[in-house]
């Protein structure tokens, strides 16, 4: 089974309930056996409000996860997982050292939210450094559960530590990994030259007599038409067969829900990958219309392009007769 974006949507609703009721269960432990001095950083309130943002978005992205998509999901994670850090306040009688990391935790937090309300809003979509900033966390919880298992037995280790904070180290773990998935994260410079020259080397690998045909070329025309449906959803998925003479193979269309994109995939007719998954935005005919054209011109969402030759087969006799009695 593939991990899409779906399935991402569904882990990350799981884990924020985990964490939810980890943390739970940490505040009430925490309340029979007095507060231990990692928890008593945190401000009631703040704890209390992340707490059910936990649960709530958590349920939400659950519920809507073929309505919303991954982008709005992980800006939702990024504001539970800063107003959880927010309740890092200084407070009075802390040593030199815990007071720093109390105001470096409470400007993460602040970021976090910050972050998660421009992204959901779609003004902001370079993810790289906050993900970098989740997986410091990450890498601060690994060393401090290193540190406690010195101090403490192995049984308090697995029940009194991991128990109680693990759910939060994966929750952040699996948020860094979202954020640097496809349609997130923004790739470098030189990433981008180099898919694009790869794109390049593809087309110029093409043969010049690759050619659709035309019924096949009306599948793909009425794929790329944009849904008026929820974001999310697999709308539909064909396939459409490329002939040429260094052999035939499969263009392989996926059309999700509220997605403006067609997303096609170039396969050999064994079923393995012959190229690379790329987005189709545009048809252009040449030399006529669909119905008459002898090639068409697709574009894709960075602006190249590529031209496929049409072709009507032959009308063999008996279609012939078939479509004169019709008439």
């Amino acid at each position: 089974m593939r991990f899409d974006d779906r399935m991402c949507l569904i882990v990350l609703g799981i884990l924020l309930i985990m964490a939810g009721i980890s943390n739970t269960y940490y505040v009430c432990y925490s309340a029979s056996v007095g507060y231990p001095p990692d928890l008593s950083y945190y401000s009631d309130i703040n704890l209390l409000v992340s707490i059910i943002l936990m649960y709530v978005v958590g349920v939400a992205i659950l519920l809507a996860r073929n309505r919303i998509v991954l982008r709005q999901a992980a800006a939702m994670t990024s504001v539970v997982i800063g107003v959880w850090y927010l309740g890092s306040l200084p407070q009075s009688g802390l040593d030199p050292l815990d007071f720093l990391g109390c105001v470096l935790f409470t400007i993460l937090g602040a970021t976090l939210v910050v972050f998660g309300v421009l992204l959901f809003f779609g003004k902001t979509r370079d993810a790289t450094t906050i993900s970098y900033m989740a997986l410091l966390i990450v890498a601060y919880d690994v060393l401090q559960y290193i540190v406690d298992s010195w101090e403490c037995s192995i049984r308090e280790f697995f029940t009194e530590i991991i128990f109680l904070n693990g759910a939060n180290t994966v929750l952040f773990f699996f948020f860094a990994y979202v954020l640097l998935r496809p349609g997130i994260r923004i790739p470098g410079m030189i990433t981008v030259m180099t898919n694009n020259a790869r794109r390049v080397m593809d087309t110029e690998h093409s043969a010049p007599d690759t050619y659709l045909e035309r019924e096949d070329l009306m599948v793909v025309l009425d794929m790329i038409k944009p849904s008026e449906n929820g974001v999310g959803a697999l709308r539909s998925e064909r396939s459409v067969t490329l002939h040429g003479s260094q052999g035939n193979r499969v263009l392989e269309l996926r059309r999700w829900d509220g997605d403006e994109v067609l997303r096609a995939t170039v396969a050999s007719e064994s079923g393995s990958l012959n190229g690379y998954t790329f987005g189709i935005v545009q048809a252009i005919p040449r030399n006529g219309g669909f119905e008459d054209c002898e090639s068409v011109r697709f574009y894709d969402e960075d602006g190249f392009f590529t031209d496929i030759n049409i072709f009507d087969p032959p009308v063999s006799y008996k279609d012939s007769l078939a479509a004169e009695a019709s008439a």
